[in-house]
């Protein structure tokens, strides 16, 4: 089902809407799943989990019920970087309650009705809370929409690479098999049944994106690391600055800015590194002489 519904978003949303969808997912940003019908709403709801693997999904009123549990769980994450960090779950049932309780919705997937609450006053609710929030429409069209400033290059990368990297895996296997057939005619029928790949194509896109998305999740943890004891030196009167380039050599990863990886690590840890990252002259400085090394 994840595989028809990822393959069904790719389809429908516009390469735009689908990256905005994917930074937010990314940046922890509250996306409200609107639509008229609660099953299509909160299937949604799920599978929009699966576009963040490295997240642990918790279900309110399942998972946690109380105010008061909604902070301790946000709270556990501030005292240890190795815990997963959570994706809120809210279905259409609870979302009047989750709205009215909840003092921020930070990491919140929430699923509302539109018979039962105005989009209008949720996204008021959501940011009065919050900077930024996102929509994602589930009716008759598809729609994603951006509601606050979310400056982030990595969901257009990521949705570019995916659609790409997929058709280069499928055309080499084409390929492959209009070698091996060489010169012998088959039926035109029996040809089309060989060369359909439709199902395939969609498990291989699943796999290439969940793979992609943790390269990038693991290239910013090693970026949290690096980033982390250079703040220490600051305690040894040593002013500890990186440039971009020189970060993203030190962990291996090319494929998105650096300032993204910065956005990611406030948003995944909670730790700003922004005055770290070396910009303007001085960077270019840096990466001279490292390149000298």
């Amino acid at each position: 089902m994840a595989r028809k519904l990822l393959n069904k978003l790719i389809m429908n949303l516009s390469k735009e809407e689908f990256s905005q969808l994917l930074n937010c997912l990314f940046l922890r940003i509250p996306i409200i799943v609107f639509g008229e019908n609660s099953d299509t709403i909160n299937m949604f709801v799920d599978f929009l989990t699966t576009l963040i693997p490295h997240r642990e999904p918790i279900v309110y009123w399942t998972d946690f019920v109380t105010r008061e549990e909604h902070l301790q769980l946000l709270s556990a994450e501030e005292r240890d970087y190795d815990v997963k960090r959570v994706v809120i779950l809210i279905y259409t049932q609870y979302a009047k309650r989750a709205l009215s309780e909840f003092s921020e919705f930070k990491g919140c997937i929430i699923g509302v009705k539109s018979t039962s609450m105005a989009l209008e006053d949720v996204i008021k609710i959501i940011l009065g809370k919050n900077d930024s929030c996102g929509v994602f429409y589930v009716s008759n069209l598809f729609k994603f929409r951006i509601y606050g400033n979310i400056s982030m290059y990595f969901g257009k990368m990521l949705s570019e690479h995916v659609i790409e990297k997929t058709g280069v895996a499928m055309e080499r296997i084409r390929k492959v098999l209009i070698k091996k057939l060489g010169k012998k005619q088959l039926n035109e029928n029996i040809l089309k049944i060989l060369l359909d790949f439709d199902v395939e194509e969609e498990a291989i896109r699943e796999e290439i994106l969940k793979e992609e998305i943790l390269k990038f999740v693991h290239a910013c943890r090693r970026a949290l690391y690096l980033l982390s004891r250079i703040r220490l030196l600051e305690q040894f009167r040593i002013t500890g600055r990186i440039s971009g380039k020189t970060l993203l050599e030190t962990i291996g990863y090319f494929q998105t800015p650096p300032e993204d990886i910065i956005l990611f690590i406030k948003a995944e840890w909670g730790e700003d590194f922004e005055n770290i990252l070396q910009k303007g002259r001085l960077s270019h400085i840096e990466d001279w002489l490292s390149s000298l090394w």
